[in-house]
């Protein structure tokens, strides 16, 4: 009897197949086919299945890196930390340069007369008792130039006898010359001393030259008035009371007498006073609200008048 083939063991965990036994299909197996194009189009026929669009691909940013810093600029950073200290006190220095310079343009512009300086507050007296050299007014002397250039035709021009005296020896002319200050509302006063008779012959005061138009107030040593406005350096007056020259009482017609004038201005109104006694009123909204004053002497026929002009006071209102 033959012998039975000796087989090996079998290992632990594996399983012997019987002979022709058929071999389970792994449920795990990836099975995959793919149907012809043709197919494929009639099923989308079929069920109504439409082809999507190709789906854009929006390209990303190219983003750029900068280059890393060089060890200088690192320095200069490092130092730059400062910089917000140094431009605060550049800024302060400009704008205290600019103040300063700003001040010395005022300064200079006020000084040399190129725009008006503030008016005052306090009265403003000229009693012309001192040297010339102490007058605030820049008052005209005889023989100087006018304000045109030309030799003015005062025949005499000078502080004498504690006042201002001014003889005008042009016939049929009216002369004044101005103090170089300027006054605004307020009360202006002077004394008035003929020391002619003439009856053509006036004397006063005019008020706010620095416009074209401004106010005039004269009297005569025989008693009468005159108040008006003057234009293009008097060349063209117009009378606003009595329709020109008019009797007025309060004037002391005394030879050698003394009047004292007096005009309140303000707002474009002026009263006229002689000797503490109203003698006028007027309006004219076209005057100046400030400027300069002015003595006037004005000759007739007989071309020369002689006045005294003394103790002007300028006061504001109270």
């Amino acid at each position: 009897m033959p012998e039975e083939p000796i087989l090996p063991e079998p290992e632990e965990n594996e399983s012997i197949e019987p002979v022709g036994a058929k071999k389970k299909r792994s449920e795990n197996r990836d099975v995959s086919f793919q149907l012809a194009p043709e197919v494929i189009e009639d099923l989308k026929r079929r069920y109504g299945v439409e082809d999507e669009p190709p789906t854009e691909i929006e390209p990303e940013p190219i983003t750029f890196s900068p280059p890393p810093k060089p060890i200088e600029n690192v320095v200069i950073d490092t130092v730059g930390q400062i910089s917000p200290l140094l431009l605060g006190l550049g800024v302060i220095s400009g704008l205290l340069l600019f103040v300063l310079l700003t001040a010395g343009i005022i300064y200079f512009i006020l000084y040399a007369g190129i725009l008006p300086g503030p008016l005052p507050s306090e009265p403003v007296a000229e009693t012309f008792d001192a040297g010339s050299s102490e007058y605030w007014g820049e008052w005209l002397l005889e023989g100087e130039l006018d304000d045109n250039g030309e030799t003015n035709v005062l025949q005499e021009a000078r502080f004498t006898d504690g006042g201002y005296y001014l003889v005008n020896g042009q016939p049929d002319a009216l002369f004044w010359t101005s103090a170089g200050l300027r006054l605004g509302a307020g009360i202006y006063e002077v004394d008035i001393t003929f020391q002619t008779v003439d009856a053509d012959t006036g004397a006063g005061i005019a008020v706010l030259l620095d416009s074209d138009r401004f106010f005039l107030f004269e009297i005569d040593p025989n008693g009468y008035t005159w108040i008006g406005l003057c234009e293009a350096d008097c060349t063209v007056a117009q009378p606003l009371t009595g329709g020109g020259w008019y009797a007025t009482d309060p004037i002391d017609t005394d030879f050698d007498a003394t009047n004292r004038l007096k005009l309140s201005v303000k707002r474009g109104q002026l009263i006229a006073y002689v000797n503490d006694v109203e003698v006028g009123f007027v309006s004219n909204e076209s005057v100046a609200g400030a400027g300069d004053i002015a003595f006037v002497v004005e000759a007739g026929e007989m071309g020369e008048t002689a006045v005294l002009f003394d103790n002007f006071l300028w006061s504001p209102h109270p």
